[in-house]
């Protein structure tokens, strides 16, 4: 992205994009922390249930991949491209009840490409009119 440009973050499109990490951070610790804590209480009280113990503190071993990648991620971009990553995401997130519900691969490949400047001026303003509560958080690119 090249220097020059400079980015004018709104107060609603920030929350939106950290909401994003803060999700993500949240998400990973939670599983990082609760399977191996349920696990071994699972196989201290149950000899019956011992090994399914055993499997869930062994399921928690994909959280500390997940965080790992989330801290990678979080870290490698500067604060303002982070905001419009987490921004593009959560724009194009529906509730799961939602019938018609984008990939994630699809979604997140959107946010990488608005993250990374690549985007039209219609392209963005048609992920801003998905939830207009949350405006860009940075400056459109000319016409």
């Amino acid at each position: 992205m090249p220097a020059s440009r400079r980015y004018i973050v709104r107060m609603s499109a920030t929350s939106a994009g950290n909401r994003y990490w803060a999700i993500q951070f949240g998400a990973a610790t939670a599983g990082l922390v609760l399977l191996p804590v349920f696990g071994i209480a699972l196989s201290i009280s149950s000899r019956e249930y011992r090994g399914l113990g055993v499997i869930m503190v062994l399921c928690a071993l994909p959280f500390v991949a997940l965080l790992v990648w989330v801290g990678r991620q979080y870290r490698a971009y500067p604060p303002e491209q982070r905001l419009i990553y987490g921004w593009a995401v959560m724009q194009q997130t529906r509730p799961v009840w939602w019938v018609r519900a984008r990939p994630q691969l699809r979604i997140m490949a959107t946010a990488r490409r608005a993250r990374d400047g690549k985007m039209s001026r219609q392209e963005l303003l048609y992920l801003q009119s998905l939830k207009p509560k949350n405006p860009y958080p940075g400056i459109l690119p000319p016409v």
